[in-house]
């Protein structure tokens, strides 16, 4: 059913369930014991006085078993309390149902982030179905097909481990994101256990064998500037827009060709992400980070292509890109220094196969780390071209740091605005010699007084210099 739902042509198409009921529902009259008390939650929220847009009205209700009641159910959830960390099951679960869970938490985290683009959660994506239950998880050794064993023959320290490596059919699309491994101890898994016996038509062998000594999940960061643009194309495919291209999920055929933008074999494809123009507040973004997942089939590739960057009607060109992976694994462009934007443009040159596209393009600010310390400009000499040769020691780490901007005036009272800056991001001219140095070959006359401030050119312009 929550396939079905996903899977509808529009938001507001309604699925009838298994039981044939068209709303959802709780547990009236159909729990054992019955207990009419426990209703669902879009009911449990709306009795509480929040009102529904889709219905405009403040009285409780049900809602339409449709895609647009779980995705506001669970953006209602998310922006609850915005957590920090969001666990969905991986979108390439087997099972249908877990499938379209983890596209339904995706998409409800992405109209989140519309409504607060500061919002940067980091999901953490976990399997249960891999495709062939006789063979995953491994199973612990002690429980037979029941369930019924000594809990001490079931959590094995030196056998249970989860082993993120035994899924190569899903791992190229996974290259991209970090798998994250955490210990469970041994109260842990006896809570999992507990957990488990709960549910006593399913419990057995296979659902025993998910308690291991270790969790893993596929981790990212749902931070893409894309979430937050407008999104115009060449042309595109029906049910393979340009907006799948910013849905937050990398797949397309064989097995989900409706989350991928396809061109629709014109020639001169391009895809544009505007910002001005986007969902969210317009204003121009800085980017230093872009990540093309081209489609993740073996026929069809981007061989070469160049990005057109726009701000305020001045258009800067890439080099060009490409080819990009065939596989779907992802490819990372970095932009040094980052760049503001009013919208960026991929523009596909040549390509292999009938329909070009992509399965997802995501736009970064990758953090940077800033110089903090304030450099210690202690002695300033004259060379034999009579040239000033300033000496500086700089306590910033070396990842803060990608250079110096130096700046002279005639005043030391000046407020720092009103110093010249004379070079930006200069190195040490001087290796060979402790510290750093740097030459003033301007020679102009007169007394000065010299400023020296860490800076690091892959932060943005207005916050990459450090104090002084």
């Amino acid at each position: 059913t929550l396939k079905a739902i996903a899977q509808t042509p529009n938001d507001d198409d309604i699925i009838t369930g298994p039981s044939g009921r068209v709303q959802t529902y709780g547990c009236e009259g159909i729990c054992d014991p019955p207990d009419d008390d426990v209703v669902d939650y879009h009911h449990a929220v709306t009795y509480s006085g929040v009102q529904c847009p889709l219905h405009g009205s403040n009285d409780a209700h049900h809602g339409p078993y449709n895609r647009e009641t779980i995705l506001w159910d669970l953006q209602h959830i998310i922006e609850t309390d915005y957590p920090e960390k969001v666990f969905i099951p991986v979108v390439y679960d087997r099972h249908d149902d877990h499938e379209a869970a983890g596209k339904l938490a995706i998409e409800a985290l992405r109209r989140a982030k519309i409504d607060d683009p500061t919002y940067a959660p980091t999901i953490y994506q976990y399997l249960v179905h891999e495709g062939n239950d006789d063979s995953w998880p491994n199973r612990n050794f002690g429980p037979d097909t029941t369930g019924n064993a000594c809990w001490e023959d079931m959590v094995c320290d030196e056998c249970c481990a989860r082993g993120a490596f035994l899924i190569p059919h899903i791992s190229h699309l996974l290259k991209l994101h970090r798998i994250e491994r955490m210990p469970l101890s041994i109260s842990t898994q006896t809570e999992k256990w507990e957990a488990l016996c709960e549910y006593h038509s399913q419990i057995g062998l296979y659902l025993v064998s998910f308690i291991k000594n270790e969790e893993f999940y596929w981790t990212r960061r749902f931070d893409s500037l894309s979430y937050t643009a407008m999104v115009s194309v060449s042309s595109e495919a029906t049910g393979q827009e340009g907006t799948k291209a910013i849905d937050g999920i990398v797949d397309g055929y064989s097995t989900d060709p409706l989350r991928e933008w396809v061109n629709g074999q014109t020639p001169d494809a391009w895809i544009k992400l505007d910002w001005i123009s986007g969902p969210s507040p317009p204003g121009p973004q800085w980017i230093n980070r872009i990540v093309l997942y081209d489609r993740p089939n073996l026929d069809d590739q981007i061989l070469d292509g160049r990005f057109f960057f726009n701000i305020d009607g001045v258009v800067t060109e890439s080099e060009t890109i490409g080819p990009l992976s065939d596989d779907g694994s992802g490819d990372i462009f970095d932009l040094e220094p980052p760049i503001l934007v009013n919208s960026v443009t991929l523009e596909i040159d040549d390509w292999r196969g009938p329909n070009t596209g992509l399965a997802e393009f995501e736009v970064f600010l990758t953090s940077c780390s800033l110089p903090d310390e304030t450099v210690y400009l202690y002695t300033v000499t004259v060379d034999a071209n009579d040239y000033s040769v300033l000496h500086f020691m700089d306590p910033n780490q070396p990842e803060q740091v990608t250079g110096y901007n130096i700046y002279r005036s005639p005043d030391p009272a000046l407020p720092h605005d009103q110093w010249t800056l004379l070079a930006s991001d200069v190195i040490d001219m001087d290796e060979g010699t402790p510290n750093k140095q740097w030459v003033d070959t301007a020679g102009d006359p007169g007394s000065w007084y010299y400023q020296v401030a860490a800076y690091n050119h892959r932060c943005p312009t207005q916050t990459a210099e450090g104090p002084w």
